[in-house]
C-alpha cells in the first residue's frame, strides 16, 4: 500500500490492505458521509496531526460509500491530506462489519457506522474501536500507535499483539485481510 498521497481511491478486489513495508502499519477510518459536521471534524482532525502519523511510519485512510467526485470536493474544500477510499458497494465495509441499522426521524436505514482500525503490514487488525465520537479520538489513536496506551508496544517492528482473526458480537470470526465473516468452529 503507498503512503498517503492525498488522493481519492475506488475500492475493489484487487485493492489491498496490506503495507508496502514490514512493521508499516496503516489506520483506516470508516465515516458515515463526505461534508456532514461531524465527518468534516474527523477529517481535518486526521489531516491537522498528519505529521505526527507520518512521523510514526502510518497510513491514514478514510472509508465512505460516497462516490470519488464526492471525495474529491470533500478532499479539496477542506484541503484535506489523507486518502480517501470510496465503498460504493460496501464490500470493504462488510468485512470490517461497518453497516449498521440507524435511525434518523424515525425512518430506519442502513449506514456506516463511525469506526477506526489499526492494521499491521500484513492486514492484520491490532486495534479497533466502534462507535467512535469524534472530540479526542484521533489523540486517542495516535497515543496507541505511539505506545502511550496500555498493551501496545508502540512503532513499528516491535513485538505486538496481531489480532489476525476477530471475534464478532455474533459469535463469527472475520479476518482483516479477507473474506466475510465465518461461523466460529465449536
Amino acid at each position: 500500500m503507498p503512503k498517503n498521497t492525498g488522493q481519492s481511491l475506488e475500492y475493489s478486489s484487487k485493492f489491498s490492505l496490506a503495507g508496502e513495508a514490514p512493521g508499516a502499519r496503516t489506520v483506516l477510518y470508516f465515516y458515515p458521509r463526505d461534508n456532514t459536521a461531524g465527518c468534516t471534524a474527523q477529517a481535518i482532525d486526521f489531516t491537522a496531526h498528519a505529521a505526527e502519523f507520518r512521523k510514526l511510519g502510518v497510513r491514514v485512510l478514510g472509508v465512505s460509500q460516497d462516490s470519488l467526485a464526492s471525495h474529491e470536493k470533500f478532499r479539496a474544500k477542506h484541503s484535506l491530506g489523507m486518502d480517501l477510499l470510496s465503498d460504493p458497494a460496501g464490500e470493504l465495509c462488510d468485512r470490517f462489519e461497518v453497516i449498521k441499522m440507524k435511525s434518523m426521524y424515525g425512518h430506519q436505514f442502513r449506514g456506516i457506522e463511525r469506526s477506526t482500525f489499526v492494521l499491521d503490514s500484513s492486514g492484520n487488525v491490532l486495534r479497533e474501536w466502534r462507535k467512535v465520537r469524534v472530540p479526542g479520538h484521533v489523540r486517542e489513536v495516535l497515543d496507541f500507535l505511539a505506545g502511550n496506551e496500555s498493551g501496545h508496544p508502540g512503532p513499528a517492528g516491535s513485538a505486538r499483539r496481531v489480532l489476525a482473526k476477530r471475534k464478532t458480537s455474533a459469535g463469527k470470526k472475520a479476518s482483516a485481510s479477507g473474506g466475510k465473516p465465518r461461523a466460529a468452529k465449536k
